[in-house]
């Protein structure tokens, strides 16, 4: 049975470097990844349907990148596009994990980007958030916390992965 189920969190632009010079990035590659984007693409390989709210920045980058989870049938209806902010990285070298996060155009998320009544008006079998992200901004907090009370009032279970990044804060 095909399930019906949100997702809420930051797209991430990976790098991995493969040359000792952080100059020369003629031996690295990239791919598109984030906790919750990832937990949308294996939702939707278990033939689910997973519907991944998320913003992006409005310039190529973030296209490539919608285009990417459209291609993967991952519904991308509540995908906001922001002019402020571009897309949050992370470098991955000698096994060492280095984010860029602040002021990307998930940063600047906001609730009032939101219309949480065309979101809420699917039948949803389950939301899922990972601890990551209320502790990116306030406004993802926000974001994080209104998806948590919608979902409890509507009686829609909540799955929650903590994956908790003491660097980025405390709970």
């Amino acid at each position: 049975m095909v399930k019906k189920i949100l997702t809420f969190g930051e797209p991430i632009l990976i790098n991995y470097i493969l040359n000792e010079n952080l100059v020369d990035f003629s031996n690295s590659y990239f791919s598109l990844g984030g906790s919750e984007v990832n937990t949308s693409v294996v939702l939707k390989n278990l033939e689910n349907e997973p519907y991944l709210l998320t913003c992006l920045p409005n310039n190529d980058i973030g296209k490539y990148y919608f285009d990417y989870l459209k291609k993967l049938k991952i519904n991308t209806n509540f995908i906001i596009n922001k002019d402020e902010g571009l897309i949050a990285s992370m470098y991955i070298k000698n096994n060492k994990v280095f984010y860029q996060r602040k002021y990307s155009s998930f940063y600047f998320f906001d609730k009032d980007d939101i219309n949480f009544d065309k979101i809420f008006s699917i039948n949803y079998d389950c939301l899922h958030l990972t601890g990551i992200t209320p502790l990116l901004s306030e406004k993802c907090k926000e974001i994080w916390i209104t998806l948590l009370e919608k979902s409890l009032e509507m009686n829609i279970p909540i799955s929650i992965d903590l994956n908790y990044r003491p660097a980025l804060g405390s709970f």
